[in-house]
């Protein structure tokens, strides 16, 4: 695990326009002389990013911006798993490739916006509720993704959704299968050409949601995980902990209250889908399961 770090001054946060104009010229000054440069230089914005071999520059950056009188300045901190952790994690978050321009042809009739979350109100675009089977275009599983890389003879084996749901070939449904994983509930998917079950992909979701994580063993830097919708309020330090009774015995679990998103494989389900070499799995999280 690696650390990032993004240091930015916006002119709309300053509370007048002479802070702003020093924020610029201290800018100015560091890229002349100290480096590394603040590389975003927009109206009304200026952005450094920083990796963990540069974590003096950025302190020093941060104290001289700072330094000016009534200046605001944001610094955020991102983790980066490497992949010693996913090599070690108890549970891998997965996803699909991004989801393809026009894949789903009823987005708009087929998911409705879920209101905030009651507790912490936030929410985001994988706050919809699926109110009618996804119709999908069968035809562009063969095709090039917007990257140009191609899926190779069998199509592409997991294609993200637009609510963060994850489209799934039976190739890869049928490993699940051989391997006997639990808590993955399979639902159909409508071929958009003839509107009837698609004989190519399937769309999956969790049986079990786990939130929040493990309070005791689960840091973060400012509030913790919100306990009604489980979404991050601040930078987790480390990996996410979830206890073993949250699992449960389940090879596939959901971070999300609608379990259709934010899906997490066990090790061994992890395992099984690296087995057959499938086309467009996107690995992008890891939790670890506490030991109380």
């Amino acid at each position: 695990m690696h650390a990032s770090w993004i240091v930015a001054a916006f002119s709309h946060e300053q509370p007048d326009p002479a802070v702003w104009e020093a924020l610029v010229r201290a800018v100015d000054e560091w890229n002349r002389w100290d480096g590394p440069r603040v590389d975003t230089e927009v109206d009304g914005m200026r952005l450094a990013a920083f990796d963990e071999t540069q974590q003096e520059a950025q302190e020093r950056l941060v104290a001289r911006l700072r330094a000016l009188p009534g200046a605001v300045v944001q610094v955020s901190a991102r983790q980066h798993l490497d992949q010693t952790d996913y090599d070690a994690a108890d549970l891998v978050g997965v996803s699909g490739m991004d989801p393809l321009d026009g894949f789903v042809v009823n987005e708009s009739a087929a998911l409705i916006d879920l209101p905030p979350c009651s507790t912490c109100g936030q929410q985001d675009l994988l706050d919809r509720e699926q109110v009618a089977p996804l119709r999908v275009d069968e035809e562009q599983l063969d095709e090039a993704a917007a990257d140009g890389s191609l899926p190779g003879g069998s199509g592409w084996d997991l294609v993200g959704l637009p609510h963060g749901g994850l489209a799934v070939s039976r190739r890869l449904v049928a490993a699940w299968e051989t391997a006997r994983l639990t808590g993955v509930v399979v639902g159909d998917l409508l071929a958009a050409s003839t509107g009837r079950r698609s004989e190519r992909v399937v769309q999956v979701t969790a049986a079990r949601a786990v939130l929040p994580p493990c309070p005791e063993h689960t840091v973060s830097e400012g509030a913790p995980h919100c306990p009604a919708c489980g979404r991050a309020r601040s930078n987790t330090i480390g990996l996410v902990h979830v206890r073993p009774d949250q699992v449960g015995t389940e090879d596939l679990v959901s971070a999300h209250p609608q379990r259709h998103a934010l899906l997490y494989l066990s090790r061994r389900a992890y395992e099984s889908t690296l087995a057959i070499s499938p086309a467009g799995l996107v690995v992008q999280d890891a939790w670890s399961v506490c030991r109380h």
